[in-house]
């Protein structure tokens, strides 16, 4: 069975795109692409893929280039995605990096 059967065919082709871009390390393309494909408005659990891309690609982009902000937007598109599933391991897992992995403040000194 194709792990893409039954979503979009833009959705399809946006998910391995960017798939390709981060295997490559060209994360600022993926993000790009990630945000072509949320264009296009997809749901739950697929969204959630997305914003994950998103986040991950987000924080290294961020690391290579210093830029917190790219770093705090990276951990928004994770928090968003716990908003729709609080128990998605890769948001959790992408905060827990940006939060004490990388040695930056905790959740309350972002708001």
């Amino acid at each position: 069975m194709d792990e893409y059967e039954g979503l979009a065919p833009e959705i399809t082709m946006y998910i391995k795109r960017i798939g390709d871009m981060r295997e490559i390390k060209k994360h600022g393309r993926a993000v790009q692409l990630c945000d072509k494909a949320l264009v296009h408005e997809p749901q739950p659990p697929i969204l959630n893929v997305i914003l994950n891309f998103k986040g991950d690609s987000l924080y290294w982009v961020g690391r290579k280039t210093h830029d917190e902000e790219l770093i705090l937007e990276a951990r928004r598109c994770f928090l968003e995605v716990l908003d729709i599933d609080q128990n998605d391991y890769v948001a959790r897992r992408g905060i827990e990096v940006i939060d004490f992995v990388d040695n930056r403040p905790l959740e309350k000194d972002f708001n």
